[in-house]
């Protein structure tokens, strides 16, 4: 968890099956999302995209 903190908002990891092992200690270095590797795209909220919020 050397590089990770408060600045750190979404890790990746791979593979799979090391998220469980990881969350805890990154959680507690500050980081906000931990995701599959490559897949911090699919969890993007659309509050801020939607067409009609801006009309």
């Amino acid at each position: 968890m050397r590089y990770a903190g408060v600045a750190t908002q979404t890790v990746g990891v791979y593979p799979d099956s090391r998220k469980a092992e990881l969350r805890d200690a990154l959680a507690c270095a500050g980081v906000q999302r931990v995701v599959s590797l490559g897949g911090a795209g699919r969890h993007l909220a659309a509050a801020h995209g939607r067409p009609w919020a801006h009309r």
